[in-house]
C-alpha cells in the first residue's frame, strides 16, 4: 500500500517536527498552554498508533482477506476510541465498512459450514437477503462475498430444485400417469447430489412410492409386452406354416438343363420335357434327342424357328409358340398338353396348384422385355421356363429355369407381380401339362381321326357308353 505508506511517513515525520518544536518550548507556555500541548501530543500518538496498528490490514483502504481478529479489534478499537475525532488515514466509516464485510463474511462461512445441521428454513430465509445485503457494500467487498454468496445460494437452490422435482412425480397425493423410470432415475440423482441429509431423508421416502408404483407399472406393462410378444410369435408361426402348407409343388424328377446339354435355344423343349416326365411321360428321353425330333419350320408359329442348337444368327429370336409346342407335346407323348395361350395368370395358378406343370414365355432373370428382332414379333430376351409351384397364400411362384448359372442355380422364387408384368407383355403365352382321360391321351396318341371313330364305335358296340353318346 505505497500511498497509505508514503502518508503515514509524512504524517510521523510532522509529528516528530512538532512534538520537537513544543518540547523545546514547553517552559515558555502557560499552563494551560501546557495542557493543551500535552492532549494535542497524546491525540498524534493516538493518531500514529492507529496508522500503524492498521497499516498492514488494509490495501487502498479496503481490509485484507488474511487479516486475524484480534489485528484488526486492535486496529477497530485503536481508531473508534477517538470517536468522532479520528482523523487518522484510516477513517472510521471505512473501519465501519470493513467490520462490516468481515463480520457478513463470516456469516455466510458459517452458514456454508452449518449448511447440513443448521435449520434449512433459516438458512434458505438468509440465502434469499444476500444479494440485498452484498449490494450494500463497495464494489470491492462485494466482488469478494460474490462466491461464497453464490455457493450458498447454489446449494439451496439445488436442495429446493431437488424438492420440485420430487413433488412434480406427484399429482395430488398419488404418483403421475405419466411419471416414467426416467424421471425417477433423474429425481433420484438430483437428490443423491444435495448436501441436506434430512431433506434427502424426506425425499427418499417420497421416492421409494415413486419407485414401487413404478416398478409395478413396470411389471403390468412387460407382462402385456409378453403377452403380445407371444401372440405375434404364435401369429408368425401360424403365419408361415399357413405359408408353408400353401405351397403347390410339382415333382420334377430329373431336373433338364438346356446350357449344359448343348442345347442354347432349347428352352422351351427341355421345359416341356421337364413338364411330361413330372407326369411320368418320356422319362428315358434325353434333350438333345427331343429337341432334335422338334417340328423345325420358318415359322414359329407352327414349328422352331431357327437354329435350336446354336445362337446364330444373334440378332433375331430362336423360338417356337405355344399351339406348336402344345401339339409336339401331344404327339411325342401321349399327354394332355393344352394350349393356354390368352389365359389370365390365374388360370396359370389354378394349374399349377391342382398339380399341373406349366411352361411359361418370360424373359431370362426376369428383366423387362426388350427389342424386337423380326416378322415374328418376338422379344429377343424372352426365355421360355416351367412354373413347378405355386403359393396360394402368398401368390408366389416357384421356376425352374432351363438355363443353368454359372453356381448352379436354376429354381427361382418369384413374385406375382413380376411374373404377371412379364407374362401379359409377352402375350400371356403358355403350355400345361394334364394327366387327361384315357380317350384323350390315345387320341393324342394315335392322332387319327378314323381310327379314333374305329375306337369309339367299338366301344358302343361293346356296351361300355350309351346309344346317344
Amino acid at each position: 500500500m505505497p500511498i497509505i505508506l508514503c502518508l503515514l511517513a509524512l504524517a510521523n515525520g510532522a509529528f516528530f517536527a512538532f512534538s520537537y518544536t513544543l518540547d523545546n518550548q514547553e517552559v515558555a507556555l502557560s499552563a494551560e498552554d501546557q495542557e493543551k500541548y500535552k492532549l494535542a501530543k497524546a491525540h498524534l500518538e493516538a493518531v500514529l498508533e492507529i496508522n500503524s496498528l492498521c497499516s498492514q490490514l488494509f490495501t487502498d483502504n479496503y481490509i485484507n482477506e488474511d487479516v486475524s481478529g484480534k489485528d484488526f479489534a486492535a486496529c477497530y478499537n485503536a481508531a473508534t476510541s477517538l470517536g468522532n475525532q479520528n482523523n487518522s488515514l484510516f477513517s472510521n466509516e471505512v473501519l465501519a465498512e470493513a467490520k462490516s464485510y468481515r463480520n457478513y463474511r463470516q456469516e455466510i462461512s458459517q452458514t456454508l459450514a452449518d449448511f447440513n445441521s443448521a435449520n434449512f428454513d433459516t438458512i434458505s430465509s438468509f440465502t434469499s437477503e444476500t444479494e440485498k445485503e452484498i449490494s450494500t457494500f463497495s464494489e470491492i467487498y462485494q466482488e469478494r462475498l460474490s462466491g461464497p454468496a453464490n455457493e450458498l445460494s447454489e446449494k439451496v437452490r439445488k436442495v429446493e430444485e431437488a424438492k420440485s422435482l420430487v413433488n412434480n412425480l406427484f399429482d395430488g397425493g398419488n404418483v403421475s400417469e405419466n411419471i416414467n423410470r426416467n424421471d425417477y432415475n433423474y429425481a433420484r440423482g438430483y437428490v443423491d447430489s444435495i448436501e441436506r441429509d434430512d431433506v434427502k431423508s424426506e425425499l427418499y421416502s417420497r421416492l421409494d412410492t415413486v419407485n414401487n408404483v413404478i416398478s409395478e407399472r413396470e411389471r403390468i406393462a412387460w407382462e402385456k409386452a409378453e403377452a403380445e410378444r407371444l401372440a405375434r410369435e404364435a401369429a408368425e408361426r401360424e403365419r408361415h406354416e399357413r405359408i408353408a402348407n400353401a405351397w403347390h409343388y410339382i415333382n420334377v424328377p430329373n431336373y433338364i438343363s438346356q446350357n449344359r446339354n448343348n442345347v442354347l435355344n432349347g428352352c422351351e423343349a427341355a421345359s416341356l420335357l421337364m413338364a411330361l416326365q413330372s407326369k411320368g411321360r418320356l422319362n428315358d428321353m434325353n434333350l438333345h434327342d427331343y429337341a432334335q425330333n422338334m417340328p423345325k419350320s420358318d415359322d414359329p408359329y407352327t414349328g422352331f424357328y431357327l437354329d435350336i442348337f446354336g445362337v446364330e444368327p444373334r440378332d433375331v429370336a430362336h423360338w417356337i409358340d405355344t399351339a406348336p409346342l402344345a401339339e409336339y407335346g401331344r404327339t411325342s407323348s401321349g399327354a394332355n398338353v393344352v394350349d393356354l395361350r390368352g389365359s389370365s395368370l390365374d388360370t396359370v395358378a389354378n394349374e399349377v396348384a391342382n398339380g399341373n406343370p406349366v411352361i411359361i414365355w418370360l424373359t431370362y432373370d426376369y428383366k423387362q422385355p426388350y427389342n424386337w428382332n423380326d416378322g415374328s414379333k418376338m422379344y429377343k430376351n424372352v426365355h421360355v421356363q416351367l412354373v413347378t409351384g405355386y403359393n396360394t397364400e402368398t401368390k408366389q411362384f416357384r421356376i425352374t429355369d432351363p438355363w443353368t448359372r454359372n453356381n448352379g442355380n436354376y429354381t427361382f422364387y418369384v413374385d406375382w407381380d413380376t411374373v404377371e408384368s412379364l407374362y401379359n407383355t409377352i402375350g400371356q403365352r403358355a403350355v400345361v401339362v394334364r394327366d387327361g382321360s384315357a380317350i384323350a391321351k390315345m387320341s393324342a396318341t394315335l392322332h387319327a381321326k378314323p381310327l379314333i371313330d374305329a375306337l369309339l364305335e367299338g366301344f358302343k358296340k361293346s356296351r361300355l357308353f350309351p346309344e346317344n353318346f
